[in-house]
């Protein structure tokens, strides 16, 4: 449910039927005029929130006074208290949000808007490989803040670039409990999580595949983004939002030759329902992206070869392999407000690859 401060000095409820969180909604506007608003419906909880009555609340709204409607609020007020988010006198912490009214920002914009997450904190992890890397500054460019979460980092965190990296080992719960508390002590906030870092085998049969390295897969490939989630979810719970994105992978829908890899990843897509289900109601969404053929320096050497790489991409429906930025901007997609609806999804990345099986072995159209 929104509450929008209109530059005009209107206030109104909108999106009544919604109550996941309660968000203030500010036009730019003069400071004074402002503040004379908030004070109306409210009053001020710190630079970013607002503690608003349900009493004035109720009024707001343009279905106000109709017996329907006063039973809808009643029902989304006894929600909010079963939620623990009100105060003793029975207000709801709202967060405040800065920008544009509803309707006024171009439905294109989106997720490619120039400053879609302003304001907001990223942690993503695995980010000095090829797809972190990618994901990683996607994000900076639509202005968040990133956290750089990896384990090749040195000790000291370092910041370059507008970015801050970390040393993490996302399979040790003190580990991640230092880079979240570093999040929490710099930032305050955490806005969006991609759980990125994955490791992968060579070829192995299953009937001897070594057990420890089946477990260390899964302690990274899913064990990590677990830990990750529950270091800092509880920023998001806070403010009643977040959005969180795990890589996945097209193993996750087919079998490879790396054993304990697509299984792993198949759990994190599975993991992926649990969150979006868990957490959803509560103002959180979570989303993965598996990608397909993606040229990384890790994955160079499969395409050094011109026949094995005219073999690949020849299997390929859009004809190329793809790029980092490829899953960078699938990422932002969904990490950010124009994908405000997809919740527990997995998005395939893979230029049509899975879609092509029998065309591939029949040969082409």
């Amino acid at each position: 449910m929104r509450v929008h401060l209109t530059s005009a000095g209107t206030i109104s409820l909108v999106e009544p039927s919604v109550f996941n969180r309660l968000d203030v909604l500010v036009d730019p506007q003069p400071t004074e005029r402002l503040e004379q608003a908030i004070a109306r419906i409210g009053s001020r909880d710190g630079a970013d929130h607002v503690r608003l009555a349900p009493s004035v609340l109720r009024f707001l709204s343009s279905e106000a006074g109709s017996a329907e409607w006063d039973a809808k609020f009643d029902a989304m007020i006894q929600y909010a208290a079963s939620k623990g988010w009100l105060d003793e006198q029975g207000r709801v912490r709202a967060h405040i949000t800065w920008g544009e009214a509803p309707g006024e920002a171009s439905a294109a914009a989106g997720a490619f808007a120039a400053q879609a997450f302003a304001g907001r904190v990223a942690v993503v992890t695995g980010a000095s490989g090829g797809l972190g890397a990618a994901i990683c500054e996607r994000l900076r460019a639509a202005g968040a803040q990133v956290v750089q979460a990896d384990i090749s980092y040195p000790e000291q965190p370092t910041e370059a670039n507008g970015m801050l990296a970390v040393r993490c080992d996302i399979g040790d719960p003190s580990s991640v409990a230092a880079m979240a508390a570093l999040v929490r002590e710099r930032y305050g906030r955490c806005d969006v999580l991609v759980n990125n870092a994955a490791i992968t085998t060579g070829p192995e049969k299953l009937e001897t595949f070594p057990v420890d390295l089946w477990d260390r897969v899964f302690r990274v490939n899913l064990r990590g983004a677990l830990l990750c989630a529950q270091a800092l979810v509880p920023m998001m719970l806070e403010r009643q939002a977040g959005s969180i994105v795990n890589v996945a992978s097209i193993t996750a829908h087919v079998a490879s030759r790396a054993g304990a890899y697509g299984p792993a990843k198949a759990a994190l897509c599975a993991l992926t329902h649990q969150m979006a289900v868990e957490w959803g109601p509560r103002g959180l969404r979570a989303n993965s992206v598996s990608p397909g053929m993606i040229r990384t320096p890790l994955s160079e050497t499969h395409y050094r070869d011109e026949a094995k790489l005219h073999d690949r991409v020849s299997k390929i429906p859009a004809r190329r392999i793809g790029l980092p930025q490829d899953i960078g901007d699938a990422v932002a997609f969904l990490a950010s407000d124009a994908s405000a609806y997809v919740n527990g999804q997995d998005l395939v990345v893979d230029g049509g690859f899975l879609k092509a099986s029998l065309v591939n072995l029949y040969g082409s159209l």
